[in-house]
């Protein structure tokens, strides 16, 4: 249903170009021009592949989206079995408590993404610190009561922490969508595939290892070192993140001005604060 739905406002709403949007508004045509169209020539450009695989701040990036997929995906998978079992609901009940943490997520989500835009659009604080304090933040209040859901196991306890611990995920989610291109806009998606190709490992890696570990679904002491681990896991994300993130395009975006050896034909990397290597075109 929700399919198909979704189908109908795509034939809807989407257009093929901005020119043909008539939804859009002057200005931001104008500002999509100017700052897009302009440079979508057929003309190639070569990618700055050793400038991207040695980016700090997209390594940062990548690290933290690997983490954070690891608590989403082993609490996607086992989190009935978790609520049903350990805190002794019945099946129903078990699906709506588990369904209730990602919709608070859901909404989270879209609620930070304007938050984030507000804040930016009163420079109160830079780019960076926003996308900063959004995942720093969010992974950090996750990883405390990723601990505390295996502690309070109670009604109101363990639904209140899970709804905090899976929902506050929409804090560091809405950065992990738009870093990419605050990091490059001419090489977003590819920044934006490395990132989620390592989410999606993660997110194989974790349901498995969670099935590994749980083998008796009413053994509490189990769902702790599930716990334990993802809560770890998100602090190693915030941390690097914290450290290491960025919210500001990188000097190898302009790949259109990186000089050419004109005798091998190769393109010259800006120089990373670690790395200093060429690129063959």
């Amino acid at each position: 249903m929700f399919g198909c739905l979704w189908t109908i406002l795509w034939l809807t709403l989407t257009s093929n170009s901005p020119a043909q949007d008539s939804r859009i508004s002057q200005s931001e045509l104008l500002f999509i021009t100017q700052n897009g169209e302009e440079n979508s020539t057929k003309e190639k450009f070569v990618i700055p592949w050793w400038c991207i695989l040695t980016s700090v701040p997209v390594w940062a990036l990548t690290i933290s989206v690997a983490c954070k997929a690891w608590g989403f995906f082993a609490l996607l998978s086992h989190l009935p079995q978790f609520v049903k079992y350990c805190l002794n609901y019945d099946l129903k009940d078990a699906g709506f408590v588990s369904a209730m943490p990602y919709l608070a997520m859901s909404v989270l989500l879209q609620l930070t993404g304007r938050f984030s835009d507000y804040i930016e659009g009163k420079q109160v604080i830079t780019t960076t610190n926003v996308r900063k304090l959004l995942v720093v933040g969010g992974l950090l209040v996750q990883c405390v009561f990723m601990v505390l859901v295996v502690h309070w196991l109670s009604i109101f306890g363990s639904n209140f922490c899970l709804i905090m611990a899976v929902g506050l995920g929409g804090l560091p989610m809405a950065v992990f969508t738009v870093n990419p291109l605050d990091l490059s806009q001419k090489y977003g998606s590819i920044i934006g595939g490395i990132a989620h190709t390592f989410g999606t490992i993660s997110g194989i890696l974790a349901p498995t290892l969670t099935g590994y570990i749980v083998t008796e679904e009413t053994n509490v002491e189990q769902w702790r070192l599930v716990f334990y681990i993802a809560s770890c896991i998100y602090l190693v994300g915030a941390i690097t993140f914290g450290v290491f993130g960025s919210g500001e395009q990188q000097p190898w975006n302009n790949s259109n001005i990186l000089p050419i050896d004109k005798e091998t034909n190769e393109v010259q990397c800006y120089e990373n604060k670690d790395f200093e290597s060429e690129v063959a075109s």
